[in-house]
């Protein structure tokens, strides 16, 4: 039982040294022969304690993290039992988009019923390390008719590459008084999709008209309009004053006695 676990523990050790000389030659891009003048510093370090991972270090560089090492071992009644098969590898990160955005909520604040604000924007950036397929954008919710949305993302025929980014443009129609509330959602191929972006504003009655046409014609009739208006009404005035005059100097001498 002993001689077996001398081996086992000696293909164990075998096998770490294969995993470490492998990852030493990938280091260095299939490094020349070492000669009897180079010399290089291999460190090797078990990622956590107990486990059969270590990190390999060459003259202070980490060239491995997490290297995974073990052993298939074959106990048999051949000769030489047990045998035994070197095992190593590397794990990587996956291969995934995902979705980033700022902001991820808009408000529109105060708008006049019926007319439309100025556009806000969101950038939508590919944070992952895969292309972002973007199946559909769109508008979700309670008023989602007040809104309206463009964007220079690209469509399902076409990807997002990892790091780029594409931006999504709002604006804000509200149809009634009072707070209005919607969604942009966008639906992809990343974790957690649909993704959505919140968008809040408040309808406000409408001011009323503070100025004048400078087109529009003078009621018919209006004799008042410009300078002559002016004349004629001051004339009439005039003539009403001595036709008053006359009629009380007429009257005054009818009733004076003779």
């Amino acid at each position: 039982m002993k001689l077996t676990q001398f081996w086992q523990q000696l293909m164990l050790r075998l096998a770490l040294i294969g995993a470490v000389l492998a990852v030493c030659v990938m280091w260095g891009g299939l490094v020349a022969p070492v000669s009897a003048e180079s010399t290089a510093l291999v460190r090797i370090i078990h990622a956590s304690p107990g486990t059969r991972s270590v990190n390999v270090f060459v003259h202070g560089s980490k060239v491995s993290n997490d290297l995974q090492f073990a052993s298939v071992t074959i106990t048999d009644n051949a000769s030489g039992s047990p045998q035994s098969v070197a095992l190593s590898g590397s794990g990587t990160t996956a291969l995934a988009p995902a979705v980033s955005l700022s902001p991820t909520s808009l408000s529109f604040g105060d708008q006049q019923v019926n007319t439309t604000s100025a556009a806000s924007t969101v950038t939508l950036t590919n944070s992952g390390n895969a292309a972002l397929i973007i199946n559909s954008i769109g508008l979700s919710g309670t008023n989602s008719g007040d809104f309206a949305q463009s964007s220079s993302c690209p469509s399902s025929s076409s990807t997002l590459a990892a790091g780029d980014s594409c931006t999504i443009s709002v604006t804000f129609t509200p149809t009634a008084t009072y707070s209005r509330s919607a969604s942009v959602t966008i639906t992809d191929n990343a974790s957690g999709s649909p993704q959505s972006v919140a968008l809040s504003g408040t309808g406000v009655p409408g001011a009323p008209g503070t100025g004048s046409d400078p087109h529009a014609q003078p009621p018919a009739g209006n004799t008042q309009q410009g300078p002559l208006g002016w004349l004629a009404l001051i004339g009439a005035v005039v003539a009403a004053a001595g036709i008053g005059t006359a009629l009380i100097s007429g009257r005054l001498r009818r009733s004076r006695p003779r």
